[in-house]
């Protein structure tokens, strides 16, 4: 089932299908270790629910809801 990473809650995995053409940050989500097939966990949201933090490649990085929402992914 695709869905954006922003859909997952605490604790779900998704593997990124793909990152909107028309997002914004794309190139720096790259940088950052959002490919194709990487696995993306969702740790927690902060006290007001954005941004919200992800372990990305042993990385935690926090993504708002605005751009976390550009990302595609598979639920695991």
């Amino acid at each position: 089932m695709n869905i954006s990473l922003n859909c997952l809650n605490r604790g779900e995995k998704g593997r990124v299908i793909t990152i909107s053409p028309a997002c914004p940050i794309k190139r720096r989500l790259q940088d950052l270790g959002v490919l194709e097939k990487t696995t993306i966990e969702c740790i927690t949201p902060a006290p007001g629910g954005d941004p919200v933090a992800y372990l990305i490649c042993g990385a935690m990085i926090a993504l708002r809801n605005k751009d976390s929402s550009n990302i595609i992914v598979q639920k695991l």
